[in-house]
């Protein structure tokens, strides 16, 4: 429930700052706290889906949040 709508909300997040030179007050951009906080969500839906035997989801998600990993 909640996961899930914190990844559209992420994923809308990080569309808006793809491209961007936008910081926050450290100096970070926005797409890469975007690129963080997708990848531990993905992550922790990926757990989520291995706990319920979803295994080519939860490959597809992983890839997903190694993506966001390198990116960030």
């Amino acid at each position: 429930g909640h996961v899930m709508e914190a990844a559209e909300h992420y994923e809308a997040f990080y569309q808006l700052t793809e491209g961007s030179s936008w910081t926050d007050e450290t100096g970070h951009t926005y797409n890469l706290l975007a690129c963080e906080h997708l990848w531990r969500i993905y992550t922790l839906l990926a757990d989520k889906m291995l706990e319920n035997k979803e295994h080519q989801e939860a490959i597809t998600t992983l890839i997903k949040a190694l993506k966001m990993a390198k990116e960030g």
